[in-house]
């Protein structure tokens, strides 16, 4: 069945087969992931495997470790996480498991926003009847403060509406580093009070400026800015899946904005609809004047992928070198 995000806890306490969640902000997505990974490790699926589904994928792969874990009776988690829209190819995979689920093995299934036609799919809607189907939205900048509010007292600080204010413009949108910075002002003030001012004296701003203006420096295709950013990120301590955040988030409004123009849609109302801030719209235009490649941007998010699997320590190499290569690309200059 179809859950909403407030119907998760509910859900949980009777676990269903599989779950898909599916979303393009961050860290609700990895809430709610983390919230269904303690609830099945609660029943025993103590184990844990992750695959990460590209075009590919050898999906014998996943049957395998489905047939191996039933035969010696071990409970364990499944983790499949695409970095795009499933293809044919794992639409039918996935119809095959929802055929021969097995109380062994539970799947949880992650995936950027699926859209509506999507969601019409008989593949969707084999998932929807085997398991639960969660979708997170994105919060926009109107409902924000009322998000960080909640994220506040949550805490137990107490803050004025000013200091809500301060940090949804420092944020911009970013809710990974919105609640990095709750969890600042936790060790640092504890139960509160805090007012604006005494954020203004005691955080520094470095994040906003420094991430954001690796960002604008991506898509204007400022080469030179950009390794001297990625530098500056990692000696101030900033952690890299942040980075990795704002530039997946803008790869995936430049696929948005490129597939709706490519349909006919007017810039000015892509723009709009993809929540582009108006002071980002000249950067935007000036992209997309030398950016017209879907298949370049997917294999960035591919890439993103990789960098994400780095961070966690799954795969080999240096996430931050990594990502040099990714905000190259991002900035037209193709680097393998």
């Amino acid at each position: 069945m179809e859950i909403r995000a407030e119907q998760l806890s509910q859900s949980l306490k009777k676990l269903a087969p599989l779950y898909l969640v599916s979303g393009d902000e961050v860290l609700l997505v990895q809430e709610a992931c983390d919230q269904i990974r303690k609830a099945a490790k609660e029943i025993g699926y103590q184990e844990r495997e992750i695959f990460t589904i590209t075009n590919q994928f050898k999906w014998q792969d996943f049957f395998e470790s489905i047939a191996n874990f039933s035969l010696f009776g071990d409970k364990k988690i499944i983790e499949l996480r695409f970095d795009q829209k499933p293809n044919r190819t794992a639409t039918e995979a996935l119809t095959r498991y929802c055929e021969q689920t097995s109380e062994q093995t539970f799947v949880l299934i992650i995936t950027p926003k699926l859209e509506a036609a999507t969601k019409k799919s008989g593949w969707y809607k084999t998932l929807v009847q085997t398991g639960h189907c969660l979708a997170i939205w994105p919060i926009n900048k109107e409902h924000l403060p009322t998000w960080l509010a909640t994220r506040f007292k949550a805490s137990s600080l107490q803050v004025e509406p000013a200091v809500i204010q301060l940090i949804c413009e420092r944020v911009e949108g970013n809710l990974l580093a919105a609640q990095q910075e709750i969890e600042k002002l936790t060790l640092q003030y504890g139960s509160g009070p805090i007012s604006a001012e005494q954020i203004l004296q005691n955080t520094s701003d470095n994040y906003r400026y420094d991430v954001f203006a690796l960002v604008d420096s991506c898509l204007q295709g400022s080469i030179d800015s950009i390794n001297k950013i990625l530098i500056s990120l990692k000696e101030e301590g900033i952690e890299a899946i942040l980075v990795l955040w704002a530039l997946v988030r803008e790869l995936r409004n430049a696929i948005k904005i490129i597939e709706a123009l490519n349909s006919g849609q007017n810039l000015d109302v892509s723009l709009q609809k993809a929540g582009i801030w108006d002071k980002q719209k000249p950067l935007w235009r000036k992209f997309l004047n030398r950016c017209k490649s879907l298949k370049d941007l997917y294999s960035a998010i591919q890439l993103a992928a990789t960098i994400d699997q780095q961070i966690k320590g799954i795969q080999k190499g240096n996430p931050w070198e990594t990502l040099l290569v990714l905000c190259l690309n991002f900035a037209g200059k193709r680097v393998d």
